[in-house]
């Protein structure tokens, strides 16, 4: 799949969200890629590189995950612009801290005690949407959207003046505030729509005046072929 601009004069632009590659889930800092996530990333970039594929600009969280992501990417030379703008409003919600003030709003909840944690932060992610749950180090999913909505003006205002596509490097809880403002879903769905976000999926995005547009969503071009299904993975 290659993403293009068929007029650098048009009013709309193109902003293409990738989701970081494989963290390391099982590890002490989940914050870095595994071995795996390090393959994926570099798969498409070899990907992207085979099919021409360029763009203006690069936004990025700044977790240690996104950096990983994005390096393989950068070293193949997709993007023009050798800068990245780079900014913790892209950066992840603390899912630990949603998942510690979940376990003290419902400790008996049996995904603690069957060890299901995706289980656990599924309902953790749709009270906090409620804002039902609260701790000294939580953020509060208000916040999350407004650093977010920050995020994503610069974004929207850089692909209407690029003549290529804006790439976004970032994770899933991000994705999909990006989603919601193309398709304007309650809060409550985000929990389930991040769970579904898989490792280096791409959604792409058309910008226009009045707003965001979605064009595709969770896609894995670049790992289609049969030999990379086990690739596919979502944390």
């Amino acid at each position: 799949m290659q993403f293009s601009s068929d007029d650098s004069t048009s009013s709309y632009g193109q902003v293409v969200v990738l989701r970081h590659a494989q963290a390391s889930v099982l590890a002490s800092d989940y914050d870095q890629l595994s071995e795996l996530g390090h393959q994926q990333a570099q798969r498409l970039a070899d990907y992207w590189q085979a099919m021409n594929q360029r763009f203006a600009q690069v936004f990025v969280g700044t977790m240690k995950r996104h950096q990983q992501t994005l390096a393989p990417l950068h070293a193949c030379g997709l993007v023009d612009n050798s800068t990245s703008d780079c900014s913790d409003e892209l950066n992840e919600y603390d899912f630990k801290a949603v998942l510690r003030a979940y376990q003290q709003h419902e400790p008996n909840d049996p995904a603690w005690r069957d060890n299901r944690p995706l289980a656990a932060l599924k309902q953790a992610l749709l009270l906090w949407s409620r804002n039902q749950l609260h701790g000294d180090d939580l953020e509060s999913f208000a916040d999350f959207q407004i650093r977010v909505a920050r995020a994503a003006k610069r974004i929207a205002a850089s692909a209407l003046s690029s003549p290529k596509p804006v790439l976004v490097v970032t994770s899933g809880g991000v994705m999909s505030l990006l989603l919601q403002r193309a398709l304007g879903f309650e809060d409550e769905a985000l929990g389930r729509i991040n769970l579904a976000i898989k490792n280096t999926a791409i959604s792409e995005f058309l910008i226009s005046r009045s707003g965001w547009n979605l064009q595709s969503f969770n896609t894995l071009a670049h790992l289609s072929e049969p030999n990379f299904a086990g690739w596919h993975t979502r944390v």
